[in-house]
């Protein structure tokens, strides 16, 4: 059909990478709007490969009480939002990236809760890890140092 064919045109053009100066950003978002106004959405066959990270994040995030171990730690509101089961959303970070395959990645020792934003910030933010300790780890977290605990069996 017709339609077809215009989204396949559309698909087409080439843009300018998009610009970070916000004067540019409107030029940007019109060129944009053009090409998806009318566009017929398509789906793409994907196949991917997962790491399995096993079932013990969402044991871990009960454990802790669904908290937000940095926002905690910073003297915050550690809880986000509530889910429609009544629980509060959080989200398991791994110390060492899972992407790593090293041994013990997917244990309770390499897991903190952290809610999403923190769970970005961790992954793109200005975060360095500086200690990782049995008990403890130290981050870097901007200009600020913070110690976090780690689980333990019993101890929270």
């Amino acid at each position: 059909s017709n339609e077809i064919i215009e989204s396949k045109i559309i698909e087409n053009i080439e843009l300018e990478p998009v610009s970070a100066d916000p004067s540019e950003a409107v030029k940007d978002i019109s060129i944009l709007e053009e090409k998806y106004r009318d566009a017929v959405p398509h789906v793409k066959e994907i196949v991917s490969k997962r790491i399995e990270r096993g079932e013990i994040s969402a044991k871990v995030k009960k454990f802790n009480e669904y908290k937000c171990q940095i926002c905690q730690e910073l003297g915050g509101n550690p809880f986000t939002f509530r889910k429609v089961n009544g629980e509060y959303y959080i989200e398991t970070h791994h110390i060492i990236p899972v992407s790593n395959m090293e041994r013990g990645v997917l244990g309770i020792l390499n897991l903190i809760t952290v809610c999403p934003n923190h769970h970005r910030q961790l992954h793109y933010g200005d975060v360095e890890l500086i200690n990782n300790e049995d008990d403890f780890l130290v981050y870097r977290i901007g200009n600020r140092k913070l110690k976090i605990s780690k689980f333990r069996l019993g101890v929270k």
